[in-house]
């Protein structure tokens, strides 16, 4: 067991450049026996490694919802933003509305009692026989009516002269409209 040993010292003197003991080289030793405090440490730094990754993975996909609901925030914001101003519309329109409504019921007046209150002292009948214009009545007002629309029309034909010649010459001129 010895020939491996000097020949590790030896290939040390001529890798470092100079002299190593045994007692360095037990320090150096980073066997994968579990009582050593080198493998321990590795073992920690293994295991802080694989904590580090698992920690980045958690900040990343935190990093994601964070910003999705920034996003989110800002839409939410917009909506609230256009709610306010659709509830103020509304509100507007609302005491527009209740406005006008009094308005015409303060306008709308109660016409019956512009009027007295009637009594019926006698239930209104019609008469059995007809009373006023006969037949008769109406055949003479007819005729008689188209007599003197005919002779308003034959009177009216005899004083208009016929023609510009029928005028007397010495009287001005008579200015007739064009048609």
């Amino acid at each position: 067991p010895q020939a491996p040993l000097e020949a590790l010292l030896a290939r040390s003197q001529q890798l470092l450049g100079k002299g190593m003991d045994v007692q360095r080289l037990d320090n150096l030793n980073l066997g994968l026996d579990a009582q050593t405090g080198r493998a321990n440490l590795a073992q920690v730094l293994i295991n802080q490694r694989a904590q580090q990754q698992g920690l980045t993975g958690q900040v990343n996909t935190l990093a994601e919802q964070i910003a999705q609901l920034e996003s989110r925030l800002q839409t939410l914001i917009q909506e609230q933003l256009t709610l306010t101003e659709l509830e103020r519309e509304v509100q507007i329109s609302e005491a527009i509305f209740t406005a006008k409504s009094a308005q015409l019921n303060l306008n709308k007046s109660d016409h019956a009692t512009a009027y007295p209150t009637l009594q019926l002292l006698v239930e209104p009948n019609l008469p059995k026989e007809p009373v006023g214009n006969t037949k008769k009545t109406v055949i003479l007002g007819a005729v008689a009516l188209s007599l003197l629309m005919t002779t308003g029309l034959v009177i009216l034909a005899w004083e208009k002269p016929s023609s510009k010649t029928d005028a007397p010459k010495d009287s001005p001129p008579v200015l007739q409209p064009e048609s």
